[in-house]
């Protein structure tokens, strides 16, 4: 069930008007494993297709794919939009970080980057900060980390320590991630 309101803030309380929403369903195509949906940049919904990439959707029902050309040792764990029309994956398979660019020529939409993680790294949790950086942690050496646009990485080691489970992780006013655990929160600097 999908209800949309509207929330109109007035002097005392603010009330809900409810619209009827309309819905329309879009199949996915034979063979895919959608997970993960996000709005992205540019309108459509993209999804994470695990094992071979990415895949959007376009208001009007348009589908598009950009196959990563990976291994069957890809595993995909998030997705997040970049700034411009670009969108970020996580991959645990393959201990790296993809920026995707749709519109990139065929065969060069997708690059790979692990220069900079440390060995065994699995990014999870991206977020995009302001100034266009993307934050991620690393759930194995429970680190955070920051990737430029360009794909340049920079850890934070010590950030947490062996024992620290992190489930949620957004930027701060300020441009650093604020971090959320089951046992504590604060601030990187």
């Amino acid at each position: 069930m999908v209800a949309l309101g509207v929330v109109a803030v007035m002097a005392s309380a603010p009330t809900v008007a409810w619209a009827d929403p309309s819905l329309t369903e879009f199949g996915q195509p034979t063979g895919y494993d959608a997970s993960q949906p996000i709005a992205g940049p540019n309108g459509d919904v993209w999804f994470l297709n695990e094992g071979a990439g990415v895949a959007s959707i376009s208001p009007t029902g348009t589908f598009a794919e950009i196959n990563f050309g990976t291994p069957m040792v890809s595993s995909f764990t998030d997705i997040a939009a970049g700034t411009g029309n670009t969108i970020w994956v996580t991959d645990h398979g393959l201990h790296a970080i993809w920026r995707v660019d749709p519109d990139a020529p065929a065969g060069h939409q997708a690059t790979e980057f692990t220069s900079g993680l440390p060995a065994g790294a699995l990014p999870d949790l991206l977020t995009l900060a302001p100034d266009g950086n993307i934050w991620f942690f690393d759930d194995f050496n429970h680190e955070i980390g920051r990737i430029t646009p360009a794909g340049a990485i920079t850890m934070f080691p010590g950030t947490f320590n062996n024992m620290a489970e992190l489930n949620a992780m957004t930027v701060g006013t300020c441009g650093s991630p604020i971090r959320t655990t089951a046992t504590c929160r604060q601030s990187a600097t």
